[in-house]
């Protein structure tokens, strides 16, 4: 039996996980931050329901052909780093919001008018806060029902769904090798 396990094929797993979990939290990281630039929440929406599983979607399919890996493994590993990128993506979102606005909801002519600078000076305070409502989720629960009036909260919501449900969509089975 030692001898069968020797000689099996790896499936490429564990460099599958390794390497979707990084694709998955800095892609949703960068167009979090960046969904605040331009027109916003709109941006946000597109980005967390089109955008960010998008290039997730192509990243993992191509490090999903670098595997031995039949579906259902890769469907929960995908589903695994999907739940972390989407998570990160409403961490970040809320960390802009209190990083930059506070944590009284303001009008979104109000956020309109904070110029692009605004947000690159206060890059520090946005990172530090998401990090801490990644390590604190009833923090976190707490700010997003807070801006439920302007939308986040179904933003949100759209980028659970999504980032987690899309790329499971495009995960086919493999055709068998020609011999």
């Amino acid at each position: 039996m030692n001898k069968k396990d020797k000689h099996r094929e790896k499936s490429g797993a564990l460099f599958f996980l390794l390497t979707g979990i990084p694709v998955s939290v800095v892609i949703p990281a960068l167009f979090a931050a960046a969904g605040f630039l331009l027109f916003i929440p709109y941006l946000n929406l597109a980005s967390a329901l089109l955008l960010t599983p998008a290039v997730c979607i192509l990243l993992f399919k191509l490090l999903f052909r670098k595997t031995a890996m039949g579906t259902p493994q890769a469907r929960v590993l995908i589903g695994v780093a999907s739940l972390l990128g989407a998570y990160v993506y409403i961490c970040v979102m809320a960390g802009v919001l209190s990083g930059v606005f506070g944590s009284v909801p303001v009008e979104m002519e109000d956020m309109l008018d904070i110029e692009v600078m605004e947000y690159i000076e206060r890059a520090p305070v946005i990172f530090r806060n998401a990090a801490n409502r990644f390590l604190a989720p009833g923090l976190l629960w707490q700010d997003v029902t807070a801006w439920n009036e302007e939308g986040w909260a179904l933003i949100a919501a759209a980028a659970l769904f999504a980032q987690i449900g899309l790329p499971q969509l495009f995960i086919r089975q493999r055709p068998a090798p020609r011999e």
